[in-house]
Order: structure tokens, then C-alpha cells, then sequence
């Protein structure tokens, strides 16, 4: 019994050091600069990243002080300006091309998508019940879609792959030679964190 419980503290103990001493690095992207680092995503909905460096304190950063963040498998969040406002947002892409699609939280931290017209250094927000209405606006030159008919609604979703069709077809439609790609990125943020265990036996 003993010798078991000893076998389990030792593993135990081998998980604890390697969860804290490998975390994965990610590379942050500043102004002028890229980084590599641990990061955490903190704040009101998690609006900014706490950037931790070997020999260097933990410093948190903004959407207006980084440009983007992710691994070599692709970004996990960028950028972008939002709205008239002008006020910076972390956004996950999800298509690159004529126009961009992101996703990401609004001010009640409801999940919305974004689109970023040709041209353009802002993103639109498209809210779920104005949809259409935003489409319209934003995806204009391809008679093949009719938005506000129901074909398009069932078509194309309020979902990540509904939205990402939706602008992949439109920029196929614009550029036929630049039709967009969806973006490879990281599946998720694999923050680095610590285990601490113990056993207590008699």
C-alpha cells in the first residue's frame, strides 16, 4: 500500500514540475517589435494579455500596444479597430481576403462577428438581429447573393462556418483570383499554469 502511494506522489510531483517548467512560448507582435513569451489573457473579457518573459517582470498589454499574438501555427487574436469609435479590440481572425471576417465579444461579452471592407483599417460589427441589414451594406457587387431572402439565412448561418462561407463566396465573387483563405491558427491558449499537490498518510 505504501509503495503504491509513493508511486502516485512521484508522479504526481513529475506532473507539477513539468506543468511549470514547459509551458509553451508564443510569439507577441508590438510595434516594431516580435516577441517570445508566456501570455495570459486577463481583464474584462479578457481584453488584454499578460506577457511573462525569463528575466523580465510580467507586464500586461492592450489591443492598442500589440498587434497581434498567437504561435507558429498561426495567430490566436490580432488587432483591429472597431466602429466609428475607433476603439481597439482583440479579434480571432477567422477569413483573410478582399473581406476580412473576426470574431470576438462586444461590451456584454456576447460573441459577435466582424467584417473588414476592402480598403479599410476599421472592422463593422454584424449584430446577430441586423445581420442582413450589415451584409447588405458591407458585401456589396455580387448579385448571387440576395440578403434578407431566406435562402441566404439558411445558407449561411450566424456561425463561424456559416459567416466563414458567406465572405469566402463573396470574395470569390469580387476577385475570382484572390478568392480569401480561412486562417490557420492555434486551436486554443494554452496558458502556463502550476499544480501543487499533496499526500496526506499515516
Amino acid at each position: 500500500m505504501h509503495t503504491h502511494l509513493l508511486i502516485l506522489f512521484l508522479l504526481l510531483s513529475t506532473t507539477a514540475t513539468w506543468a511549470q517548467t514547459s509551458p509553451k512560448d508564443y510569439l507577441v507582435t508590438m510595434t516594431g517589435d516580435t516577441v517570445r513569451g508566456r501570455i495570459q489573457q486577463v481583464g474584462k473579457h479578457y481584453g488584454k494579455v499578460r506577457l511573462h518573459r525569463a528575466g523580465t517582470p510580467p507586464a500586461d498589454f492592450g489591443p492598442a500596444e500589440m498587434a497581434s499574438y498567437g504561435s507558429a501555427s498561426g495567430p490566436i487574436a490580432v488587432s483591429r479597430k472597431v466602429g466609428a469609435h475607433d476603439q481597439s479590440q482583440f479579434l480571432v481572425p477567422l477569413v483573410a481576403g478582399t473581406v476580412g471576417l473576426f470574431s470576438g465579444e462586444n461590451d456584454h461579452a456576447q460573441k459577435r462577428f466582424y467584417l473588414q471592407p476592402a480598403d479599410s483599417t476599421t472592422v463593422v460589427e454584424v449584430p446577430p438581429l441586423t445581420a442582413q441589414l450589415t451584409l447588405a451594406r458591407v458585401l456589396v457587387g455580387c448579385p448571387a447573393l440576395e440578403f434578407g431572402s431566406d435562402q441566404i439565412r439558411n445558407r449561411y448561418p450566424y456561425t463561424n462556418s456559416g459567416m466563414a462561407d458567406l465572405v469566402l463566396t463573396y470574395n470569390r465573387c469580387r476577385k475570382p483570383q484572390q478568392p480569401g483563405i480561412l486562417i490557420k491558427r492555434d486551436n486554443g491558449l494554452h496558458a502556463f499554469f502550476g499544480l501543487k499537490t499533496g499526500l496526506n498518510t499515516s
